[in-house]
């Protein structure tokens, strides 16, 4: 049987990893696939809370290097695995009309970035 994890349990996971509070994170699924789970995540910029670029790992701890190694570990524990799996990870960024980053050189897109861990 395939284990099964709720995206509101991956989002708890995710808020005490370490998520910005003006760019709210939401899951929007979570597939799991021994040894891997794969998850959605879904990023809301507000024009009234601009951050520094389109960089997400450099505002969200969950998606650091460090904030994945943690993910793994606390998904490992969740799932029962005796090693922590490999993850995926797709963001999709999605601007307010009329969002600006705090640093000008920078244009908001919505192309999905993927995040993995390993690497």
């Amino acid at each position: 049987m395939t284990p099964h994890l709720a995206p509101s349990s991956v989002q708890r996971l995710l808020a005490e990893i370490g998520v910005h509070p003006d760019v709210p994170v939401r899951v929007r699924s979570v597939e799991v696939r021994e040894p891997t789970v794969h998850i959605e995540l879904q990023l809301a910029y507000s024009k009234t809370r601009p951050v520094c670029c389109p960089e997400p790992a450099c505002y969200q701890r969950c998606l650091t290097p460090r904030g994945l190694e943690r993910l793994a570990q606390e998904l490992r524990e969740a799932l029962g695995w005796l090693v922590p799996p490999s993850l995926e990870l797709v963001v999709h960024p999605e601007f307010e009309p009329g969002y600006a980053f705090s640093e000008p050189i920078f244009t908001p897109s919505t192309t999905p970035m993927r995040f993995t861990h390993p690497e």
